[in-house]
């Protein structure tokens, strides 16, 4: 979920989004601040809504520190929002677990 003030917005982040995310959170932050109570126990207001601070057209490439990561934003398909993240170094998966650089995804 994007509504995250209490994270970005205290700690002065950079959150990075497809180009369009800012117009799809206008669009339905109303919903998610009215519902959020219910669906995930915690009560959003207008301030936890962020829009990303760094908005990506095309692709942006994202310096980890010796780890480049490409940052891409695509048309229309499941939102008209969506951004993908791609990862040329290997990633290592065995039984149910996967591990990237010291995360282990389940």
């Amino acid at each position: 979920m994007y509504f995250s003030y209490s994270i970005i917005g205290k700690l002065q982040l950079k959150y990075i989004g497809h180009e369009k995310l800012s117009r799809a959170m206008s669009a339905r932050g109303p919903f998610y601040i009215a519902r959020s109570e219910e669906q995930v126990a915690v009560k959003l207001t207008e301030k936890d809504i962020i829009p990303p601070t760094i908005a990506v057209k095309n692709n942006y490439k994202l310096d980890l520190g010796g780890r480049v990561l490409i940052l891409k934003a695509h048309p229309t398909a499941h939102t008209d929002n969506d951004l993908s993240v791609f990862d040329k170094k290997p990633i290592l998966c065995g039984y149910q677990i996967c591990y990237l650089s010291g995360i282990y995804l389940f």
